[in-house]
């Protein structure tokens, strides 16, 4: 494959894949998480709430992420 067929007219595309939407799901996450960074300081004074709400954050997306890959793969095994 050249580096000249990756490219379309439109910029860089993306092969087809059904993980996308796990790639996506993660681009939310990422993005929301560093925006609940800057603003838990704001919710809580506290040092120990603002960690553990970030934790918390943290491991509700890394569930989310694990249980939707688990799926898909499942979904692509089956077929």
């Amino acid at each position: 494959m050249k580096d000249s067929d990756q490219y379309d007219k439109k910029g860089l595309s993306v092969a087809p894949s059904p993980f996308n939407a796990v790639k996506l799901e993660l681009a939310i996450i990422l993005i929301v998480g560093l925006l609940l960074w800057t603003v838990v300081d704001s919710i809580t004074s506290s040092d120990s709430a603002q960690i553990g709400i970030l934790m918390i954050f943290g491991l509700f997306g890394a569930a989310w992420l694990i249980i939707r890959t688990r799926y898909l793969s499942q979904r692509i095994v089956k077929k």
